[in-house]
């Protein structure tokens, strides 16, 4: 499980091949930059070089084709955040842009290069040596070597810079604090022009024009077709949708995906019937008979609200239930929590559904995929409704023989591990819990989390210091003596988002109410398990948790 876990983003064409970021647990979590050509996948990035992005601290937007140069790319370093330049795999990088001046740190992400491939635009993050508050522009910088142009600027965040085909116009993604860009954000498009600066080329931008977006609307996803009519995606009517779609391909198109039965992958669509794996291998992990298909359920909740999940069943070869029993559940709390399931094939659910367990997925209040409605109905409830929402799944599947009562558990990371310790405090159902890299204290996070999430919780608790007593008794750590059951922790010593002082504080509450507790640290890991040693040893010590503690 642990070395086909492979994460693959931000697929690409240059009309010869596809490119894709592929993550590789099995080197210590290294993303690479594949190239699938007529002779199959190859590696195309530098040897030892690991591409992934740290802007807003979740990164995205870590390369981009250098158009018009066939082979050549541009990428964020993770060793360095710098953006360097490659003619081609077995080519030796050159960096674009210069190191961050002493005390301060660059992080650059959302890549992409004008058609001719002569500039690559970026978003640029700089944290100054004060430590205040982050800055944010999107910037150009010429390929073949040159000053730095500032392109769009004034606003809190950017995201998704793209170019038009004929280098006219810039779109861009622009949000402010306190916005989530799920929540409200805006399309800006700003004419550019090429200018000189003695010999040096610039591009120079003039006023953003607001094309779509407001305080109630989020865009996203801007792209042009090559007759330069732009796209996006907006939930104005409550869903998100493409508007403006003009799509034409030559040869069909290419994805990145999962089904039922197949984990993720690069997919080659060419018509009806004709789709093809482009990833030798990646297929026949499991014998197609112990594949657990999601089946998706609904129910009303407690509060009269819906509540939507999918359920795994046991494999067949799997454990089997005691007589008379439905199978052990584990619950699984995603988290964002603006985020949701998927019904694609997971190795860590057909991990548990290979043993005996039943698992189920719940899209609680707040979730994606169920319109705008839906995702707005965990503002102020953050801590509450999706605790009860995954507690109500888990009754709800027991009600109807699908799980036994008597041995449910419940685990979700991030956001998720919130969900699942407060679930867990309800005393209603669960026995054990398990919480990866998981929110604790609330008010810690408050006065420690990053830029991008600093004003997060503000719709979804409420600000502070008005709803001080709010966050604190949402908080997992002021639950501790609620625990209707064990909980292991399990936590990265790195993890800039959720910090490993989050972790110590629930084991020491927990530890204080005589409540049985194993915490487990992983050194050198982030928000988020990437090395196959630890996605192996993490998995173990769950596994065997639950047989211990739901006596199996």
């Amino acid at each position: 499980m642990a070395r086909a876990k492979i994460s693959l983003s931000e697929l690409c064409s240059d009309g010869d091949a596809l490119y894709w970021l592929e993550s590789r647990p099995a080197e210590a979590g290294r993303v690479v930059f594949v190239r699938a050509g007529t002779d199959g996948p190859r590696d195309h990035s530098p040897p030892g070089v690991s591409i992934r992005s740290r802007v807003h601290e979740y990164g995205g937007g870590a390369v981009c084709l250098l158009p018009r140069h066939p082979g050549a790319f541009a990428y964020v370093d993770q060793a360095d955040q710098r953006i360097w330049a490659c003619a081609g795999a077995g080519e030796a990088p050159r960096p674009l842009t210069a190191p961050a001046p002493d005390g301060e740190l660059h992080n650059h992400g959302g890549l992409s290069a004008t058609p001719d491939g002569e500039w690559v635009l970026a978003v640029r993050e700089v944290h100054p040596a004060d430590d205040v508050r982050p800055r944010r522009s999107v910037i150009a910088l010429p390929v073949r070597g040159g000053p730095v142009s500032t392109i769009a600027e004034g606003h809190d965040f950017f995201g998704s810079p793209r170019v038009h085909p004929e280098n006219g116009w810039v779109a861009v993604v622009a949000w402010d604090h306190p916005d989530m860009p799920w929540d409200a954000s805006r399309l800006l498009v700003l004419p550019v022009s090429r200018r000189a600066r003695g010999k040096a080329p610039m591009l120079v931008a003039g006023a953003p024009l607001a094309v779509a977006g407001g305080p109630d609307e989020s865009v996203g996803q801007p792209a042009w077709s090559a007759e330069g009519t732009l796209r996006f995606v907006s939930d104005r009517s409550g869903w998100w949708q493409p508007y403006v779609l003009s799509l034409r391909h030559r040869d069909g198109f290419a994805l990145i995906g999962s089904t039922p039965a197949d984990p993720v992958d690069v997919w080659l669509w060419r018509g009806a019937g004709d789709v093809v794996s482009l990833r030798p291998g990646a297929d026949g992990l499991l014998p197609a008979g112990d594949v657990s298909r999601a089946e998706p359920f609904s129910l009303t909740g407690r509060r009269g609200r819906p509540v939507h999940g999918a359920l795994y069943r046991p494999s067949p070869g799997g454990r089997g239930a005691e007589a008379g029993a439905g199978p052990p559940l584990v619950v699984w709390c995603h988290g964002g929590p603006t985020s949701a399931c998927s019904a694609g094939l997971d190795l860590v659910v057909q991990f548990f559904t290979t043993r005996g367990f039943a698992v189920a997925c719940v899209d609680y209040a707040g979730s994606s995929g169920y319109g705008r409605a839906y995702r707005c109905a965990l503002w102020d409830e953050w801590g509450v409704a999706d605790a009860e929402d995954c507690l109500d799944a888990a009754l709800h599947l027991a009600a109807l023989g699908e799980a036994d009562p008597e041995r449910m558990a419940v685990r979700g990371g991030s956001s998720g591990g919130m969900t699942a310790l407060n679930a867990l405090a309800s005393g209603e159902g669960f026995r054990a819990c398990t919480s990866l890299y998981g929110v604790t204290d609330l008010l810690a996070l408050a006065a420690t989390t990053h830029d991008f999430e600093a004003h997060y919780s503000d719709r979804l608790i409420g600000p502070l210091p008005e709803a001080r007593a709010r966050y604190v008794t949402r908080s997992p750590v002021s639950r501790a003596h609620d625990m209707a059951g064990a909980i292991l922790l399990l936590q990265g010593t790195e993890d800039a988002v959720v910090p490993p002082a989050q972790a110590e504080l629930m084991r020491d509450a927990l530890v204080a109410a005589g409540v049985a507790c194993d915490l487990r640290f992983f050194e050198g890991e982030g928000h988020g398990f990437r090395r196959a040693e630890t996605i192996i040893a993490a998995l173990e010590a769950e596994l065997a948790f639950y047989l211990d503690q739901l006596r199996l």
